[in-house]
């Protein structure tokens, strides 16, 4: 009984920590920030092809939606209809891609590339396209 007990204890533990770990890391990540670059690589031609953002306020708009970010479990991204391309580049000099994906089954998606992870954030796309009209 008490080892039954330890081990849910244990699972719960570690699960709060995985959770928390992504959303700390979603704080701390985006903090330094100097740009952001939106790229149209959907065939939607109402829109500007890219807009590169400097502002504080416009990069904190962004920024207030990537930490909103939900994780969600891998999607079939193959079957789409083109995605935004977001670059975020760092003080550090170094950057982050997210791509914001049309997907046929699952909606708007965005995919972390360098992660390999998987988000749902309709309210980024919404924004995305606010800068690219």
């Amino acid at each position: 009984m008490k080892d039954k007990i330890s081990m849910i204890l244990f699972l719960c533990v570690f699960f709060l920590k995985c959770t928390w770990g992504t959303s700390v890391d979603h704080q701390n990540k985006f903090s330094n920030i100097t740009e952001i670059k939106i790229i149209n690589r959907t065939t939607n031609k109402f829109v500007k092809r890219d807009t590169t953002l400097t502002k504080h306020d416009d990069l904190e708009k962004i920024v207030g939606q990537l930490k909103q970010m939900k994780g969600v479990p891998n999607v079939n991204g193959k079957k789409n209809f083109g995605f935004f391309e977001l670059v975020l580049s760092y003080s550090d000099q170094k950057s982050d891609t997210f791509e914001v994906v049309y997907t046929a089954y699952d909606g708007v998606i965005i995919f972390d590339e360098n992660k390999n992870l998987s988000y749902k954030n309709d309210e980024l796309e919404d924004l995305m396209l606010q800068y690219l009209k």
